[in-house]
């Protein structure tokens, strides 16, 4: 995966960050720019009609 991850930088340009401790980081980031990061993760919106479901 790396390797394909490192010719596709080569090729293209493309950036990629690995983050190793991921629990670390969402449950406590460090740094401000981290926490911006992390607060611009959108978040998935409930489907439509989720509440009018009752469980079998």
């Amino acid at each position: 995966m790396l390797s394909l991850l490192m010719e596709l930088s080569r090729e293209t340009g493309l950036s990629v960050a690995f983050i190793s401790p991921c629990d670390a980081v969402f449950a406590a980031p460090q740094a401000a720019y981290t926490r911006k990061l992390i607060d611009a993760i959108p978040l998935p919106e409930p489907m439509p009609g989720w509440l009018d479901r009752t469980v079998a």
